[in-house]
């Protein structure tokens, strides 16, 4: 999938805005009730978009969660930050890894319910 060109390429408030490979979070399909990979944001504060880009038919009652945790494993500060309604094509989320008043997440992980779906996701850092 060419989803970074056409991404950076798109109408709106895109300028400024890089791919990194090690916030790609996901490329394949995703089954339901599965989660992508942990990914390790770092300890600092993250301002991106999340770039959910899915191929084929979206089933119904299907849902992304996005959840955030303070260790690798998802057992310690888990929190769904938030969950949204996929559809067939580009789907951008405004994202940050901040918590109420600055409580920063270090990994990020993909939940999904329903499915499967064919998704490429990755945040694009500002």
């Amino acid at each position: 999938m060419a989803i970074v060109e056409s991404y950076l390429g798109m109408d709106g408030n895109h300028s400024g805005k890089t791919f990194d490979a090690l916030l790609s979070l996901y490329s394949g399909t995703l089954a339901a009730g599965a989660s992508t990979p942990n990914v390790y944001l770092g300890r600092g504060f993250v301002d991106a978009d999340l770039v959910f880009n899915v191929t084929g038919t979206v089933p119904a009652d299907t849902s992304v969660e996005i959840e955030l945790a303070d260790d690798a494993a998802f057992t310690v500060g888990v929190v769904v930050q938030q969950a949204f309604e996929p559809k067939t094509g580009r789907n951008i989320k405004p994202f940050r890894n901040n918590i109420g008043q600055g409580d920063l997440k270090a990994y990020i992980r993909l939940t999904l319910t329903g499915g499967p779906v064919i998704v490429e996701a990755f945040l694009a850092k500002k």
